[in-house]
């Protein structure tokens, strides 16, 4: 696997969320998110999952 490649991380993290694993799948579309901030629908998934922190990209800290 690329380590640079959003989209490979973000298409891992839906497998990942398919198969059930969700802190997987979190983890890998949180780094597609970081590589790539124009990935729309993953950044939509996890301000869905934890909101949206100061810098507007979505964080599993936001909630506390």
């Amino acid at each position: 696997m690329t380590p640079n490649d959003a989209d490979t991380h973000a298409n891992l993290g839906w497998v990942l969320l398919k198969l059930g694993r969700r802190t997987e799948a979190i983890r890998e579309l949180q780094a597609a998110v970081q590589l790539d901030p124009a990935l729309d629908a993953e950044r939509r998934y996890l301000a869905g999952a934890f909101g949206h922190d100061a810098r507007q990209s979505a964080t599993p800290f936001s909630l506390r």
